[in-house]
């Protein structure tokens, strides 16, 4: 039992002592508007913006192998004139994860990220001059994210974000009286401007 628990030490030692450590951080934006056109009268739609920010913490245990997490927000912003109306959403996220690696170049590798996810916030919504609480968001996500990183020198690297294969889960409180909750469950494949992520790393 004693040499099992020295063992797990050694290990923990040799790689926390041999580990490179990366730091930086993922930035995602997309923005969307419509218009609508009736008889050669032209109408503003309602218009989408989505931010993301996340910084990020790597630890390399391996060659081709690492853990690590993000910590960070996102903010959602729609706007609709035509009903003088706005809805904003800020909300806290985590994402812990393990990567692997695979080198197609000297200065490209690919990789896949296999990681959880959590977030939540509440939004406001504005109609008029006044605004108020609207509904509580909570998500929670389990997959693969595929990516690539490009090595523009030894210590500085660039990295993409694309895509999502996975099992997500939200729900939706409006704080009403009486108080209703929407879930929601997906598995599948999800690519759009929402997953995409282009991200920094420096390593230490």
């Amino acid at each position: 039992m004693k040499k099992s628990i020295l063992l797990i030490f050694a290990i923990v030692f040799y790689f926390g002592a041999n580990a490179q450590i990366h730091v930086g951080g993922s930035v995602g934006f997309s923005s969307s508007n419509s218009k609508s056109t009736t008889d050669g009268t032209t109408v503003e739609g309602p218009s989408n913006t989505n931010i993301s920010l996340m910084p990020d913490v790597e630890y390399m245990l391996a060659e081709n192998f690492s853990i690590g997490g993000q910590i960070g927000f996102s903010f959602n912003k729609t706007k609709d004139d035509a009903n003088d109306t706005e809805t904003s959403l800020f909300m806290f996220r985590i994402a812990p994860y393990a990567r692997m690696y695979f080198p197609l170049s000297e200065n490209i590798e690919f990789f896949g990220e296999g990681g959880v996810g959590f977030a939540r916030g509440t939004d406001k919504v504005t109609v008029g001059n006044t605004t108020n609480d609207g509904n509580t968001y909570t998500d929670f996500s389990l997959g693969v994210t595929p990516g690539l990183r490009y090595a523009i020198s030894e210590k500085l690297k660039l990295e993409l974000r694309a895509g999502y294969l996975g099992y997500m889960f939200s729900s939706v409180n409006n704080n009403g009286d009486p108080e209703t909750v929407e879930k929601y469950n997906e598995f599948g494949l999800n690519i759009n401007l929402s997953t995409v992520a282009l991200g920094i790393k420096y390593t230490l």
